[in-house]
């Protein structure tokens, strides 16, 4: 069977039993965004970072017959620079995109090999990346939601380098981010994602975590509107709804992007600008989680 072949089998299968196992777990850490470690019921692993439930960012991914992936991801999927390895010792690295091997990487250097972290590699990372989220907590930025998105919208053209707080710990050799101290009032967690090949720097302050589907629906449609009626400091902007849904997860997000752009703002740094609020619940997570993001949306 020939290699790409191979690789696209066995993503396949593993999507399939990741869509549909009852048994996985999330043994360490944030499967729904943040980083973990989540092992399936076919014995399959994967260690890294999770964007709304879904593998997205970088990590390693193995797969119980030994062969494992290091690298980039995308909605689940193997998408950017990353390293392919069978079980048997054969590999392919550079570019993927959709899971399929687009060819080697002529910009910079593939991704290393490193070791699947265990678990008890998990917890010491755990214990190190609480530390620095302390540090951030001890003297909070604490203001009102309104005057958080126009302080971060500010800061977007220099991809929130003013608002970074306490560094978090490498992960499987990356930079994980930074934590941030400029929150909302009632907030639980606010940091900044590092830039990668597949995207910019992105900021995200975690608004509610909670069992109660009522309360966070509420919440939900609270921040949504004070976006709505805010005097946006950059531009005026077009928002838009999605939901998504499945046997696992659901989701609700509403999107802003710009359209005119007010004096001072460039037009040229901040037209790819994305604000988002997500009402997520996911495999792994337990109960609901808004989070409201600003990001890029080119990745270059």
């Amino acid at each position: 069977m020939k290699l790409n072949t191979y690789l696209v089998f066995i993503i396949a299968l593993s999507q399939i039993l990741f869509a549909k196992s009852s048994s996985a777990q999330c043994i360490v850490g944030n499967c729904e965004n943040g980083y973990s470690v989540f092992k399936l019921e076919n014995g399959d692993m994967y260690t890294g970072n999770w964007e709304n439930g879904a593998r997205h960012g970088y990590g390693r991914y193995d797969w119980a017959n030994g062969a494992f992936y290091v690298g980039e991801f995308k909605f689940n999927g193997l998408h950017g620079k990353g390293a392919f390895y069978t079980a048997d010792g054969g590999q392919i690295a550079g570019v993927f995109e959709d899971n399929l091997f687009q060819g080697p990487d002529t910009t910079a250097k593939s991704a290393a090999i490193v070791a699947a972290p265990d678990v008890l590699t998990w917890e010491k990372w755990v214990i190190k990346d609480n530390e620095a989220k302390m540090q951030a907590l001890q003297s909070p930025n604490r203001v009102e939601f309104g005057v958080l998105v126009n302080k971060v919208i500010t800061d977007f053209a220099t991809d929130f380098k003013t608002l970074q707080t306490a560094q978090r710990p490498i992960l499987i050799e990356r930079q994980a981010g930074w934590y941030s101290n400029l929150m909302t009032k009632n907030s639980l967690e606010a940091g900044v994602v590092p830039a990668d090949s597949t995207r910019k720097a992105a900021y995200y302050n975690i608004l509610y975590l909670g069992t109660d589907s009522l309360e966070a629906r509420k919440l939900y449609n609270d921040y949504v509107n004070v976006i709505k009626n805010l005097k946006i400091s950059c531009c005026t902007t077009l928002s838009d709804t999605y939901k998504f849904s499945g046997p696992t997860y659901s989701s609700d997000i509403t999107t802003w992007l710009p359209l005119t752009f007010n004096e001072g703002f460039s037009e040229e740094i901040y037209s790819d600008m994305v604000m988002e609020i997500a009402l997520n619940t996911a495999l792994g997570a337990e109960g609901w989680q808004i989070t409201y993001k600003i990001y890029h949306i080119n990745k270059q």
